[in-house]
């Protein structure tokens, strides 16, 4: 049985509330950060909504229906996500569970339908999401999921209800992340993802490999590497999850070069690395430098080749830190 996480209660509390009262909304949008267990949430509130015990408050994880959810295969969960991560939702998806709302549920209950992330939905996803939320189905519930509720449109945002889940304080973070992984890996991953434990969690293995591309920078910089081999093993990763690490990077170098403070929130273990690559960059030549990162982000989705892609940003990189002469 998908569990609450300990941050998650008062929100817990407040949805028991509206289901006693009966007072649910068609549509519920759970909305936060990435990575702090909002689909987790949902899949509970799916749990207990189906459940076929007389438990009020949570699922009771052991009759037939709990049964089936926990295996993945409950007929009546039905879960909306894109059909490769970073791409959209499409209106196909949106049409079956359009077709499926009409249908009698299996177990006599609600269906409950959770769409994640919802920001994925293209536009004619949305737009035919929009009549169903117009013209509720009384044994359908649904759930959005929402990283990102400014790209949402404002018919969507209109015709639910928000749920928000704010910021988990550190401390309770670090202690479920704790229990999870080693102290030392779960401080570090923790920072690494902004204080999301979740995506800490997944993303935990990536904290060394960013920690290296940082070392990568300061080397191209001092002239110690070769360019050309840096990215060739940079174009052996997956394209996101080096422009991430890239561009956690440079917002942390931004930070310190617009402040003067040493706040290096993503990879606090590595000040003195940031410390050598801020000594030798501008402010105004790195943010014209991640315009251009940016922009190659953009467009490497259109199939361009990555090596070459990572070799001209590198340059690019070079020219940025090449040494200043003397006055």
């Amino acid at each position: 049985m998908t569990a609450l996480l300990p941050w998650q209660q008062s929100q817990w509390d407040h949805i028991v509330k509206r289901i006693q009262q009966d007072t649910m909304p068609h549509a519920l949008l759970l909305n936060g950060a990435e990575g702090i267990g909002k689909q987790r949430f949902a899949e509970h509130l799916a749990a207990a909504i189906t459940c076929q015990s007389s438990i009020a408050d949570a699922p009771c994880g052991v009759c037939k229906s709990c049964s089936l959810q926990q295996a993945g295969t409950h007929p009546d969960i039905i879960l909306i996500t894109p059909e490769e991560k970073g791409k959209a939702i499409k209106i196909d998806a949106i049409r079956d569970l359009i077709e499926m709302s009409g249908k009698t549920t299996q177990n006599g209950k609600q269906r409950v339908v959770i769409i994640s992330p919802a920001e994925a939905m293209n536009r004619a996803a949305a737009n035919a999401l929009l009549k169903t939320l117009e013209e509720p189905v009384p044994s359908t519930q649904i759930l959005m999921v929402t990283h990102a509720l400014k790209r949402l449109p404002a018919t969507i945002l209109s015709r639910c209800q928000r749920l928000d889940f704010r910021q988990i304080p550190n401390e309770m973070a670090s202690e479920w992340l704790e229990s999870q992984l080693d102290a030392s890996l779960a401080s570090q991953a923790l920072a690494f993802t902004g204080g999301a434990p979740l995506l800490a969690l997944e993303q935990s293995e990536r904290v060394a490999a960013a920690s290296e591309r940082l070392q990568n920078l300061l080397q191209v910089a001092q002239r110690a590497a070769n360019p050309v081999s840096i990215a060739e093993n940079w174009s052996g990763e997956e394209n996101s999850i080096v422009f991430d690490d890239l561009s956690r990077i440079f917002a942390d170098l931004t930070r310190y070069l617009a402040t003067g403070v040493e706040d290096f929130r993503y990879l606090p273990d590595s000040s003195s690395t940031y410390l050598q690559i801020a000594a030798v960059c501008e402010q105004d030549a790195l943010f014209r430098f991640i315009d251009e990162m940016q922009t190659l982000r953009m467009k490497q989705a259109h199939n361009l080749n990555a090596q070459m892609m990572y070799e001209k940003l590198i340059v690019s990189w070079l020219a940025l830190t090449r040494p200043r002469k003397a006055s």
